[in-house]
């Protein structure tokens, strides 16, 4: 948001500053659906004890370990990505990671560092690939 700002203020300190309907285009209305949509699954998941459940699981596989806990909720989340792209697996596991973790910044950034190769890996791109704008045309 603060980046977009800026980038306005930039083009109309230049004097290139579009018009208001020119910045309703630039909005991807369908990658904020998908957001909110995602945000609505992982707060009703997190009502029913889903994210409760996932966490006593990866707890009881590593008995209490943490490597190897982290080691196994990275590779739920890189099964995950081959069918969700990565913004969406993040926020899945997130709550996860903060169930389990006191210092739950430090491990999420693992698995946020795992899903890059992962999520490359399968055709599922991230909405901004969508667009055709990083990918040939004619490719997913």
């Amino acid at each position: 948001m603060l980046g977009s700002l800026a980038a306005l203020a930039a083009l109309a300190m230049i004097g290139d500053r579009p018009s208001l309907s020119t910045v309703v285009e630039w909005i991807d209305y369908e990658t904020l659906a998908l957001l909110f949509g995602m945000m609505i699954l992982v707060a009703i998941f997190s009502e029913t004890g889903f994210f409760d459940y996932c966490a006593v699981k990866a707890y009881q596989l590593s008995r209490g370990k943490v490597w190897p806990m982290i080691i196994i909720l990275c590779l739920i989340a890189a099964i995950l990505s081959a069918f969700l792209d990565n913004v969406t697996t993040m926020m899945l596991f997130t709550p996860v990671t903060i169930r389990y973790s006191v210092v739950a910044i430090r491990y999420s950034c693992y698995h946020q560092v795992q899903l890059l190769p992962s999520g490359t890996a399968v055709t599922i791109r991230d909405s901004c690939y969508h667009q055709g704008q990083l990918l040939p045309s004619g490719t997913v």
